[in-house]
């Protein structure tokens, strides 16, 4: 059974090293209540196609050297 809090959970900014604590780098999430809005982006059909010639000819295989 969990006890629900209103208080949100604390992130640590810290990560604990042998000799001393380090600050965790990189980019904090976006805060929950930010809307997520899906886009989707299409492109022309030739586009399209000039793709699927590329991915034909780089997914070819070689034979092995002998």
């Amino acid at each position: 059974m969990q006890e629900d809090s209103s208080e949100p959970e604390e992130i640590s900014l810290f990560t604990p090293v042998k000799n001393h604590t380090r600050k965790k780098t990189g980019r904090k999430p976006f805060p929950e209540y930010f809307p997520r809005i899906t886009m989707l982006h299409d492109i022309p059909e030739a586009e399209k196609l000039v793709l699927a010639v590329i991915h034909f000819h780089a997914s070819e295989k070689r034979s092995p050297r002998s």
